[in-house]
């Protein structure tokens, strides 16, 4: 006979996204012998995304849902859980506060790839036909920091930038590149690395 513990065919195909991170980190864990660092990124970060995602069933995730995580994930302020100000609340309720630099982009794509070779792994060992991660890096937006967000390189004001071109370090320049470069930045808005190949 049939035991209460099994499951009808289609639901072990396709396993909540709790069940399929429970089984991949025991197995990374316990066989692959990951360092407690490892298995404590990669938990904290699949935590993330299941809570950001919800727990639904591990083949509903789409591209869509990869991107969807993408742009919430970036919104998130770093080292979160050992910051008071964020300490024991979800998601959803950081979200809605304002006045703090979210995670850099380093780190956005790193917790990216994580999530990456949890499908991955899924696809191998067939929990899923199709992995939704793939080239997830192509996804990243340009910068992690959104525009509500305060950005780190505030723009210079009209007085800054009269205190700058007014400076002495300016008018008398040990090398014409010190000259040149900030004179380039003001009327083209390049990136110092542009100007400086230039």
């Amino acid at each position: 006979g049939t035991g209460s513990s099994e499951q009808p065919a289609s639901q072990a195909a396709n396993p909540r996204l709790s069940v399929a991170i429970e089984k991949y980190l025991l197995e990374k864990i316990t066989l692959d012998h990951w360092k407690e660092r490892t298995a404590t990124q990669a938990k904290a970060t699949l935590f993330d995304f299941l809570q950001i995602v919800g727990n639904r069933p591990i083949g509903e995730i789409t591209r869509e849902t990869i991107t969807e995580f993408t742009s919430i994930y970036g919104q998130l302020p770093p080292n979160r859980n050992k910051r008071k100000e964020f300490r024991g609340k979800s998601i959803s309720e950081i979200l809605k506060m304002s006045g703090y630099e979210p995670i850099s982009r380093t780190t956005l794509k790193n917790n990216l790839v994580r999530v990456s070779t949890f499908f991955e792994w899924a696809k191998i060992n067939n929990v899923i036909n199709q992995d939704p991660t793939e080239n997830i890096t192509k996804i990243l937006p340009k910068t992690a920091r959104q525009k509500a967000k305060i950005d780190a390189r505030d723009p210079f004001t009209a007085d800054d930038l009269r205190a700058l071109f007014h400076s002495e370090e300016f008018k008398k320049p040990k090398k014409p590149y010190q000259y040149w470069v900030p004179v380039i930045a003001l009327y083209t808005g390049a990136r110092i690395e542009e100007i400086c190949s230039l």
